[in-house]
């Protein structure tokens, strides 16, 4: 009896060494299976997942999104500027701006931001960041982008509330940079807003 055991032990230690055909279904399966998981791993599209905005941006946006510090620097910059515009013009202004903030001035901030970024090293990146105290009152200030490790600013972002004559009250939006020491006036963009003076900003 013994014997017959150690004899069908030692066929079974042989199929298992030379790897026989009769494993090989289960093989082709396991194989096949982690295969699949692989290829749906390499289909999966950013469209299926709600991943956040700030990683992956809209899909109308943007095409071949590369996922560059550069990228993500502007990203953080833009959606602060957004923000803290609403929050500077605050219940009274925002809502009835905010549509022509979003389609004229952006659009032309990140043309001004992305000029910015270009001359900074990736190295120094990590040290840009923004101010979080925009100017209440009649304030120009919306928000500064700065260097943390020096404490220079780099972009000041403001708006100012002019009265053409006979044409009601405007905001225009306009930036400064460090290249030529705050002097320049770099217009971005003007919003109507009416014939009345509008409240003052609420930040």
């Amino acid at each position: 009896m013994i014997r017959r055991l150690k004899s069908m032990m030692m066929v079974m230690l042989t199929f298992l060494s030379f790897h026989l055909p009769i494993f090989d279904p289960l093989f082709d399966r396991e194989t096949k299976q982690r295969a699949d998981a692989k290829a749906l791993v390499q289909k999966a599209d950013a469209k299926e997942y709600h991943l956040l905005d700030v990683v992956v941006g809209y899909s109308d946006q943007y095409e071949d999104i590369e996922l560059t510090h550069y990228w993500l620097t502007e990203r953080f910059i833009m959606d602060e500027a957004y923000k803290q515009g609403l929050q500077k013009f605050g219940q009274a202004i925002s809502p009835k701006i905010e549509p022509a903030y979003k389609e004229l001035i952006m659009p032309s901030l990140k043309q001004a931001v992305s000029q910015l970024l270009s001359s900074v090293q990736i190295d120094d990146l990590a040290e840009i960041t923004v101010s979080h105290a925009p100017a209440p009152g009649r304030g120009e200030k919306i928000m500064h982008v700065y260097n943390k490790k020096t404490g220079d600013d780099l972009l000041r972002f403001h708006v100012r509330l002019n009265r053409p004559p006979k044409k009601g009250h405007v905001f225009q939006f306009h930036y400064h940079v460090l290249q030529d020491n705050f002097h320049g006036h770099y217009e971005l963009g003007t919003i109507y807003w009416g014939k009345n003076e509008p409240p003052l900003y609420s930040a």
